[in-house]
């Protein structure tokens, strides 16, 4: 079965009801779960829902596949205030009021409603939906949200965008996390028919979605934590932590993904240096010769997985840094934007020398200068380094 397979039946979860089909897998052709080069562009026009300190969720790929499903206006009016207004405080409260009204006619707007319009965009209030559902006690409900969520997962990796886009790649991880809570978390195991993790990690890498794959799989096993039956030291769970540690120990695998292996490590207690020594050992844990041979058919110069290094930067010489970027402040130290580095040493204000020949516009050459001093001390504002 490939990626995200669809049902035996070959289509997607129907509405039991007669609601008709709840989310229908994207047309076009498909290899193993990722689009083909031939798969035809689908332009919806973007929908936007959601922020987060300033950043605009794109969640036209989820709703371009939301079958429509008719409720009454006043059904569906009722739902949206519960649920704008849903807090630990009043949930028992929520849960009686939905009794009231709620059928199973309802069940299909529902669960699309808490995973394409709060589950993909509210990762912080997840436990609070998934007691909502517990509560109501409506088993075809919790099935039809799974179902709806392994869709919507399926939909943003086979997204053309998702390789580029970081709003669609942060739906993906915030669905990933509730996908892990409904199941993992709950001792519920992921089915091969259903996601096949290790061969969506291998045909990540094969056709260059490691940057989403690989925090998709990271976000839904950070639940195995809370499991009493997949956390460490689970067969299926560390086999699938050996191949991410394989993948991570690759040449020139970008740092935003191996932050992502080693942050799992850490949630799951596991240390990572130990996982490697364990590699290889027992029978079929050694998956290095069939990455090996993925990584021989790897455009590295265009590929959004791995850093190329004939990449050239800003100036045009490949042996030349940005002029006036002191680079890390220690070689081999990952950049994080100013997150975990040391603080400036003495030689903070050495100003790095340019390539032959050049010269500062500003007259600044390498070495100590001398303190600014206050703003409006001699004209200087405290900005740039004052030239004497």
């Amino acid at each position: 079965p490939g990626i995200l397979s669809t049902r035996p039946e070959g289509g997607p979860i129907a509405n039991s009801q007669g609601g008709g089909w709840i989310l229908p897998p994207p047309t076009g052709p498909m290899h193993m779960g990722f689009p083909t080069h031939n798969a035809p562009q689908q332009n919806h026009p973007p929908e936007v829902a959601g922020t987060s300190f300033g950043h605009v969720f794109d969640i036209s790929t989820l709703s371009a596949l939301e079958h429509r499903i008719e409720v009454p206006q006043d059904v569906g009016d009722k739902l949206v205030f519960l649920m704008n207004n849903l807090m630990e405080s009043n949930l028992e409260q929520t849960v009686g009021e939905m009794k009231k009204f709620l059928q199973p006619s309802h069940l299909g707007y529902l669960s699309q409603y808490i995973v394409v319009k709060r589950a993909s965009l509210e990762p912080n209030y997840h436990k609070l939906y998934m007691a909502l559902i517990d509560r109501l006690g409506l088993k075809e409900l919790e099935a039809t949200v799974l179902a709806t969520t392994y869709s919507s997962c399926k939909a943003l990796l086979q997204s053309e965008r998702v390789r580029h886009s970081s709003s669609e790649r942060a739906l993906l991880k915030n669905l990933a996390s509730w996908l892990g809570l409904m199941t993992l978390a709950r001792n519920k195991p992921l089915l091969t028919k259903d996601l096949g993790i290790k061969e969506l990690l291998f045909e990540g890498m094969q056709k260059g979605m490691l940057i989403a794959v690989v925090p998709f799989v990271c976000k839904v096993l950070e639940h195995c934590a809370a499991s009493k039956i997949f956390k460490p030291p689970n067969p299926w769970m560390m086999g699938i932590v050996m191949l991410l540690v394989e993948i991570h120990s690759q040449p020139d695998l970008k740092l935003t993904l191996k932050f992502e292996v080693e942050v799992l490590c850490k949630h799951l207690s596991i240390n990572i240096h130990e996982v490697s020594q364990m590699i290889g050992k027992g029978p079929g844990g050694d998956n290095g010769g069939r990455l090996a041979a993925i990584r021989k058919n790897i455009d590295i110069s265009n590929s959004t997985d791995f850093m190329s290094k004939d990449a050239v930067p800003v100036g045009g010489r490949k042996d030349a840094k940005p002029q006036g970027f002191p680079g890390p402040a220690h070689p081999g130290m990952p950049f994080f934007g100013g997150f975990g580095g040391p603080p400036p040493g003495p030689d903070a204000m050495h100003t790095p020398p340019g390539p032959p020949g050049f010269e500062h516009p500003m007259g600044i050459g390498p070495g100590p200068h001398p303190d600014p001093g206050p703003a409006g001390d001699g004209g200087h504002m405290g900005i740039l380094p004052g030239t004497g």
